[in-house]
């Protein structure tokens, strides 16, 4: 649907005045307005009638300046509409201001509240690079806007503004713009109603200059006091004056008493003829007075002269286009008509005319317009068969708000027998206002089911499937509307709208996958709904889809589908055809399986982006905040936070939904049962536990059974309470085991082999071994519920036993940073650090820095790191050290630094043994139990460029954040020697390279380009002359209108260049490969 050719271009065109009947305001635009310095706002606050428009066209005017004017109207309340119209007005005043993207996100229907901001955003990005002058945009009435959504458009317009751009806001009141940046807030010039007051000296020039009335000083004193400046309430006496049979006196009374509308009365309509009167009442009706429409009202052919006439000489009628087919009364007239059209219109006419103005707009395919004329009139049956007919396409289109506005607009007592609407406004709820949802498709499903109507009732009862997950946790509840849904479906499938498939088989995938774990089914629904939304080309629908389709995977244990599915839903999270709901979802399934796969650094850093993404405040209307402590609390209780597990569950108590929501309240009670019994508080644990218990079992939900079973098992644990932690873990052990969910398995494995080590005699390990088998296969390290010390003794035995003891090492050495000796003791790795600088730690603890190892001793060590896997055969080392000894006497030497340096380390790491970590074995050196951060950083860059090799950019990414967080600085060259350093130095910068371009590259694809600019940023830094580093950087500062940022890049560039010694021809041709980006 193309809005732009829908929007009157009457919007954009300021009114008409003729300078020579208007009174110049000098003091405001001479002395305040053009006086205002750098202020790029200007606010204009006065009730109606005190000249704002008149004063901001002589301003302008004044100033030369160039300008956009918008006039706000009550159409514009709706915030996906007025950034429609604002798209066209811009375009009307910049012609080289083409927003392709936008427009197509506006024409396509992707639009919605949530992704307003992100829109506005890139609208003033578009912009600022074709507006080379000072432009002011003019919104004109914008205390229509009071109280609506389009305030946020306002707002982040005002966020995004750039210098050129300045604001003229006029309206009848303030309107509450929350000014956020510090530096907008001193940029605001605010004129209120008193100051645009007339002045005594102005009002005499009013009267006897403009208007030519010779008026005595103290009466227009006498007129000022009364008027209190206001200028229509002078206008209005200064029009009666001009009647020579009027007493001034009498105009001071009429004034007095009955204000503007006895004067519209008695000097405006009375003076009508009376076929002229009914005409006026009847377009008065309308917001906007559109010639062809109007003569359908009013049968009179010549209209559009009459109204012309009216125009040019009456203050209360306006044309708002060039050729005077469109009209607006002014709101004042307006209303006071309306209020007459009792008088002169019947009940039933009145209704006519407004259904006539409906079916109008109807047939200009202006649906919401329509729609308002349906409310306005009481036609509820004509709005209803509209809304069956066609309301599915304003949920396609992001009409949410129109949807909602329209229900508030409806008596209660109507509202109840309009199924459509309710369906509508309920499934657009449920990513708006989801406590009102369930009422709304409750009634809606009730009336259809009274009125046979198969569709409507297919769409509620899908649509609050999917309420029962997403909001209200009544599993149980939406698995009983399921059989239902699936067989509406199946008998409507090929009657209905490609909308309504793909919104039901969505929803019926989730029923399925929730609800009662049957994978196959929902795949099946999720198969064909993404079918249809790839076929269509529904993005908003696509990410959905993959949403539900992670969340399926996710539910069986099936990780790498889950990842698959947030691979491919990675390129939609920046596009604007998707809305901020799905992206919502989509986000929080990455943080919930980096969570669940322990993936500590990367799930802080995505919390952290998720948060600043959608901002605090919008984070605590969604599910999403319950959830963030649940994942907090499982990852302090893996490193031994217990108290701040406690903490961090209890605020999730606080999110306001779990009280409502028997579903998430369980699992909040679940990990506080498990936290209050690690804290030895047992009887407040064994209270949490068996109220979560009560609640899982009314929510319901085969994964969610297990995963409460797991945990509350884990809780009776650590109450000692080892018979009713044995019932709930073999219980999550079976469960777990009918899902195919291997992690749950191996989870209530591990908890059930510690109760063994508590109770059972010697050798019985086959929880122990089913577990570390399990966790080998799928790679992993990391269970939910386990303590560091549970982890410490289990790996301790799987290696003291011989079972998968590689693996046991493994997950010691991730989760506590320890190695496992063969004896089933546990050490602390030696944390060798030399990317930035050189230091050794063991156990937190920093034991050695550069000063304190003598050269030979640091070479010996650097030696020993810049080797695959930390191993180096002595005659490496002899010829390396000593090249020109014999191979004894090297042998010797040797012999006596290695001595040396196992006394040095020795006495810096007791009680612990040097033997453990630096050894001699066959004539090899071996560096072992240690973790150092140049290899991690090797490791994990590799890895994210291999996963980026492969177009998995969400992996990759998991990957390249903890290697640039290893990254300090080059090898440190107080320990190396020259020779060392070269050829290690260089791979590794160059893998910082690669890494950074590439992990920028995908940040970039993302939408994250100040992130990418960041990462490249910092590799400039270690690598500046490499020439396609230099070239991405430039590239990416001008691709987000960074130009001085850019320029600084190359500035430093040729700075480096001359240092290095470059000819100037060399450095020339070299600056211009980069700028030619």
């Amino acid at each position: 649907m193309d809005i732009q050719n829908k929007i009157p271009a009457n919007k954009f065109y300021s009114p008409k005045i003729d300078a020579s009947t208007c009174l110049f305001r000098k003091r405001l635009v001479t002395d305040t307005l053009a006086n205002r310095g750098t202020k790029r706002i200007i606010i204009i606050n006065a009730q109606a009638g005190q000249g704002k428009t008149t004063l901001a066209l002589q301003f302008l005017e004044y100033s030369k300046a160039k300008y956009a004017w918008y006039q706000i109207g009550l159409e514009d309340r709706d915030p996906v509409l007025m950034f429609a119209a604002l798209l066209e007005c811009l375009m009307k005043a910049v012609p080289q201001f083409k927003p392709l993207s936008l427009l197509n996100m506006v024409n396509e229907g992707d639009l919605s509240v949530h992704n307003l901001p992100h829109a506005v955003s890139r609208l003033c990005a578009e912009l600022a690079p074709v507006l080379r002058e000072e432009l002011y945009l003019v919104f004109d009435d914008l205390h229509l806007l009071a109280d609506s959504p389009a305030v946020t458009l306002l707002e982040s317009l005002l966020a995004a503004s750039f210098a050129r751009l300045n604001f003229l806001f006029l309206g009848r009141q303030p309107l509450q713009l929350n000014i956020t940046s510090i530096s907008l807030a001193v940029d605001i010039l605010e004129l209120g109603k008193e100051d645009m007051a007339l002045s005594i000296i102005e009002t005499m020039e009013l009267f006897n200059q403009v208007l030519g009335l010779k008026l005595p000083w103290k009466k227009a004193s006498e007129i000022h006091a009364l008027t209190e400046g206001w200028i229509m309430g002078q206008i209005m006496i200064a029009s009666a004056l001009q009647d020579d049979e009027v007493n001034i006196d009498d105009i001071y009374g009429l004034a007095a008493r009955s204000g503007l509308n006895a004067y519209l009365k008695n000097e405006v309509f009375a003076h009508l003829p009376p076929e002229a009167a009914v005409n006026m009442v009847k377009l008065a009706l309308l917001d906007e007075i559109e010639i062809p429409l109007a003569i359908e009202l009013t049968g009179d052919e010549d209209i559009c002269g009459n109204l012309k006439g009216i125009a040019q000489c009456n203050y209360f009628l306006r044309a708002l286009n060039s050729e005077m087919k469109v009209f607006r009364l002014h709101h004042l007239c307006r209303d006071f008509l309306r209020e007459k059209a009792a008088d002169f219109l019947e009940a039933d006419e009145l209704a006519a005319a407004l259904k006539l103005a409906a079916e109008y707009y109807l047939a200009k395919d202006l649906l919401e317009t329509a729609l308002s004329y349906y409310s306005r009139a009481g036609a509820w049956q004509q709005l209803e068969n509209v809304l069956e007919s066609r309301g599915m396409g304003l949920v396609a289109m992001n009409r949410g708000v129109t949807l909602l506005s329209l229900l508030s607009s409806v008596p209660p007592a109507e509202r109840r027998h309009m199924a459509w609407l309710n369906v509508l406004a309920g499934i657009v709820s449920i990513q708006i206002t989801p406590a009102n949802c369930q009422s709304l498709l409750e009634q809606a499903l009730l009336q259809f089911k009274g009125d046979g109507s198969r569709r409507g009732e297919l769409l509620a009862t899908s649509q609050l499937i999917c309420l029962h997950w997403v909001s209200t946790g009544a599993f149980e509840e939406g698995m009983k509307l399921l059989p239902r849904a699936e067989e509406l479906y199946v008998e409507l499938a090929d009657s209905l709208p490609v909308y309504d498939r793909i919104l039901v088989c969505s929803n019926i995938s989730c029923g399925f996958s929730v609800f009662k774990s049957e994978i196959d089914k929902a795949r099946h629904y999720s198969a064909e709904a993404m079918g249809l939304a790839v076929r269509h080309r529904m993005k908003n629908f696509i990410a959905a889809i993959l949403f539900t389709q992670g969340y399926s995977s996710y539910f069986c244990d099936q990780f790498l589908l889950t990842c698959q599915d947030i691979e491919k839903a990675q390129g939609l999270l920046a596009d604007h055809h998707v809305g901020l709901f799905n992206r919502i979802a989509l986000l929080s399934l990455q943080v919930d399986v980096l969570g669940m796969c322990g993936e500590l650094d990367n799930y802080r850093h995505q919390e952290g982006m998720l948060i600043e993404l959608l901002g605090q405040e919008l984070v605590e209307q969604t599910t999403l905040w319950a959830f963030l402590p649940i994942w907090r609390t499982a990852i302090a209780i893996a490193q031994g936070r217990f108290q701040e597990a406690l903490d961090e569950i209890m605020g999730g108590h606080g999110s306001g939904m779990s009280s409502m929501n028997p579903h998430l309240r369980s699992l909040l009670l679940q990990w506080q049962a498990l936290a209050l019994s690690l804290l030895g508080r047992s009887s407040e644990a064994l209270s949490a536990a068996e109220e979560s218990l009560t609640l899982r079992q009314a929510a319901g939900g085969p994964f969610f059974v297990a995963y409460n079973s797991l945990i509350i098992g884990a809780a009776f644990l650590h109450m000692g309470d080892f018979e009713r932690a044995e019932k709930h873990l073999k219980q999550a052990l079976e469960i777990s085991g009918r899902l195919g969910h291997s992690y749950f398995t191996a989870a209530a494995c591990l908890q059930l082999a510690y109760i063994k080590c508590r109770t059972a005699a010697d050798g019985d390990y086959d929880f122990l071994r089913r577990a570390l088998t399990i966790l080998k296969d799928k790679k992993r390290t990391y269970c939910w519920g386990l303590t560091p010390a549970m982890i410490e003794e289990l790996t301790g035995l799987a290696v003291k036993s011989n079972i998968e003891v590689e693996w046991a090492r493994k997950i010691a050495a991730e989760s506590l940073n320890c190695a496992v000796m063969a004896s089933g003791e546990l050490v602390p790795l030696l944390e060798i650090k030399i990317l930035g600088s050189f230091s050794i730690s063991i156990a937190g603890r920093i034991v050695c820095r550069t000063e304190d190892l003598p050269p030979a001793q640091r070479q010996l060590m650097a030696a020993i790191i810049a080797e695959p896997e930390q191993k180096i055969s002595q005659e490496k080392v002899q010829l390396l050290f000593w090249p020109e000894s014999p191979p004894n006497k090297a042998r010797s030497k040797l012999d006596v630094l290695m001595l040396r340096l196992r006394k040095s380390l020795g006495a810096m790491i007791r009680p612990l043994e040097m033997k453990n970590y630096l050894s001699l074995r066959k004539g090899i050196i071996c560096l072992e139990r240690c973790r150092i951060d140049a290899v991690d950083f090797v490791s994990k860059a590799e890895a994210g460029l291999r996963y980026a090799k492969r177009r998995e950019s969400w992996q990759a990414g998991n990957n390249f954040y903890p290697a640039m967080k290893l990254w300090q600085g080059c090898f440190a060259s107080d320990i190396f020697s020259e020779d060392q350093v070269q050829e290690y130095c260089y791979e590794l910068r160059l893998l910082l390279v690669k890494s950074s371009m590439k992990w920028g590259e995908i940040l970039t694809e993302m939408g994250r380009e100040a992130e990418a600019v960041e990462v490249l940023e910092r590799a400039f830094v270690y690598e500046p002359v490499n020439e396609q580093l230099v070239k991405t950087l430039y590239g990416l500062h001008m691709a987000v209108n960074n130009a001085p940022q850019a320029q600084q890049v190359v500035e430093r560039y040729e700075n480096i260049l001359r240092m290095d010694d470059y000819e100037a021809a060399e450095i020339s041709e070299m600056l211009r490969q980069v700028v030619m980006v």
